[in-house]
Protein backbone atom coordinates (compact mmCIF):
# COMPACT_ATOMS: atom_id res chain seq x y z
CA UNK A 1 0.00 0.00 0.00
CA UNK A 2 1.19 3.53 -1.02
CA UNK A 3 2.00 5.84 1.81
CA UNK A 4 1.60 9.79 0.67
CA UNK A 5 2.99 13.03 2.36
CA UNK A 6 0.56 15.80 1.06
CA UNK A 7 2.38 18.68 0.10
CA UNK A 8 0.64 22.06 -0.97
CA UNK A 9 1.53 24.71 -3.31
CA UNK A 10 3.89 21.86 -4.55
CA UNK A 11 4.72 23.80 -7.68
CA UNK A 12 6.37 26.63 -6.24
CA UNK A 13 10.33 27.11 -5.26
CA UNK A 14 10.61 25.60 -1.81
CA UNK A 15 7.60 22.98 -2.03
CA UNK A 16 8.78 21.86 -5.68
CA UNK A 17 12.57 21.30 -3.95
CA UNK A 18 10.74 19.80 -0.57
CA UNK A 19 9.15 17.08 -2.92
CA UNK A 20 12.60 16.07 -4.51
CA UNK A 21 13.85 15.87 -1.14
CA UNK A 22 10.98 13.53 -0.30
CA UNK A 23 11.19 11.71 -3.83
CA UNK A 24 14.71 11.33 -3.27
CA UNK A 25 14.97 10.43 0.35
CA UNK A 26 12.23 8.65 1.51
CA UNK A 27 9.78 5.52 0.40
CA UNK A 28 7.01 7.92 0.40
CA UNK A 29 5.36 8.95 -2.46
CA UNK A 30 3.68 12.61 -2.94
CA UNK A 31 0.52 14.34 -3.66
CA UNK A 32 0.59 17.74 -4.53
CA UNK A 33 -1.98 20.56 -5.17
CA UNK A 34 -1.48 23.64 -6.07
CA UNK A 35 -3.19 26.11 -8.59
CA UNK A 36 -0.35 27.60 -10.08
CA UNK A 37 -1.14 31.27 -9.11
CA UNK A 38 2.34 31.66 -8.89
CA UNK A 39 4.28 28.77 -10.33
CA UNK A 40 4.65 26.80 -13.61
CA UNK A 41 2.26 23.20 -14.43
CA UNK A 42 5.35 22.19 -16.16
CA UNK A 43 6.99 21.86 -12.61
CA UNK A 44 5.40 18.38 -11.61
CA UNK A 45 6.89 16.74 -14.83
CA UNK A 46 10.36 17.96 -14.71
CA UNK A 47 10.56 16.58 -11.22
CA UNK A 48 9.51 13.16 -12.12
CA UNK A 49 12.02 13.50 -15.75
CA UNK A 50 14.84 14.39 -12.65
CA UNK A 51 13.76 11.90 -9.76
CA UNK A 52 12.06 9.16 -11.99
CA UNK A 53 9.11 8.63 -9.81
CA UNK A 54 5.53 10.18 -10.73
CA UNK A 55 3.43 12.43 -8.20
CA UNK A 56 0.16 12.81 -8.11
CA UNK A 57 -0.29 16.48 -9.41
CA UNK A 58 -3.65 18.37 -8.26
CA UNK A 59 -4.75 21.99 -9.77
CA UNK A 60 -7.12 22.98 -7.06
CA UNK A 61 -7.21 26.20 -5.48
CA UNK A 62 -7.70 24.83 -1.39
CA UNK A 63 -9.49 28.16 -0.51
CA UNK A 64 -12.36 25.69 -2.29
CA UNK A 65 -12.96 22.93 0.58
CA UNK A 66 -15.44 21.39 -1.46
CA UNK A 67 -13.10 21.11 -4.25
CA UNK A 68 -10.10 19.98 -2.25
CA UNK A 69 -12.02 16.96 -0.49
CA UNK A 70 -13.20 15.42 -3.23
CA UNK A 71 -9.76 15.43 -5.18
CA UNK A 72 -7.70 14.31 -2.06
CA UNK A 73 -10.62 12.02 -0.36
CA UNK A 74 -9.54 8.83 -2.54
CA UNK A 75 -6.11 9.12 -1.56
CA UNK A 76 -6.97 10.50 2.51
CA UNK A 77 -6.61 7.04 4.15
CA UNK A 78 -3.13 6.63 2.90
CA UNK A 79 -1.94 10.30 3.77
CA UNK A 80 0.79 10.02 6.28
CA UNK A 81 1.33 13.99 6.74
CA UNK A 82 0.98 17.01 5.17
CA UNK A 83 3.60 20.13 4.20
CA UNK A 84 1.69 23.11 3.76
CA UNK A 85 3.21 25.97 1.69
CA UNK A 86 0.29 27.56 -0.33
CA UNK A 87 -0.23 30.87 0.58
CA UNK A 88 0.81 34.10 -1.53
CA UNK A 89 4.14 35.79 -1.07
CA UNK A 90 4.76 39.32 -2.63
CA UNK A 91 4.92 41.87 0.49
CA UNK A 92 3.83 44.93 -2.11
CA UNK A 93 1.04 43.17 -3.22
CA UNK A 94 -0.05 42.64 0.17
CA UNK A 95 0.05 46.00 1.67
CA UNK A 96 -1.76 46.82 -1.33
CA UNK A 97 -4.37 44.60 -1.09
CA UNK A 98 -4.70 42.86 2.28
CA UNK A 99 -7.77 41.31 2.36
CA UNK A 100 -6.81 39.04 -0.87
CA UNK A 101 -3.60 38.16 1.13
CA UNK A 102 -5.78 37.18 4.14
CA UNK A 103 -8.32 35.58 2.76
CA UNK A 104 -6.46 33.10 0.42
CA UNK A 105 -3.12 32.67 3.25
CA UNK A 106 -5.65 32.15 6.16
CA UNK A 107 -8.61 30.23 4.35
CA UNK A 108 -6.19 27.46 2.57
CA UNK A 109 -4.84 26.96 6.13
CA UNK A 110 -7.90 26.61 7.81
CA UNK A 111 -9.01 23.73 4.79
CA UNK A 112 -6.29 22.02 5.45
CA UNK A 113 -6.25 21.88 9.11
CA UNK A 114 -9.94 20.26 8.39
CA UNK A 115 -8.94 18.00 6.00
CA UNK A 116 -6.25 16.51 8.10
CA UNK A 117 -8.50 16.64 11.00
CA UNK A 118 -11.39 15.12 10.01
CA UNK A 119 -9.33 12.27 8.03
CA UNK A 120 -7.07 12.34 11.18
CA UNK A 121 -3.98 12.99 9.44
CA UNK A 122 -1.79 13.93 12.52
CA UNK A 123 1.50 15.28 11.25
CA UNK A 124 1.14 18.71 9.88
CA UNK A 125 4.05 21.31 8.96
CA UNK A 126 3.01 24.62 8.18
CA UNK A 127 5.53 27.05 6.94
CA UNK A 128 5.18 31.12 6.79
CA UNK A 129 7.29 33.74 6.77
CA UNK A 130 7.06 37.64 7.27
CA UNK A 131 6.54 37.77 3.07
CA UNK A 132 3.91 35.93 3.01
CA UNK A 133 1.44 37.81 5.91
CA UNK A 134 3.09 41.16 4.78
Amino acid sequence: MKKYILVTGGAGYIGSHTIIDILANTNYDVISVDNFSNSYENTYSLIEHIIGKPIAGINVDICDKEKLSLYLQPYAPNIEGIIHFAAYKSVPESMENPIKYYHNNILSLLNIIDFAKQNEIKNFIFSSSCSVYG
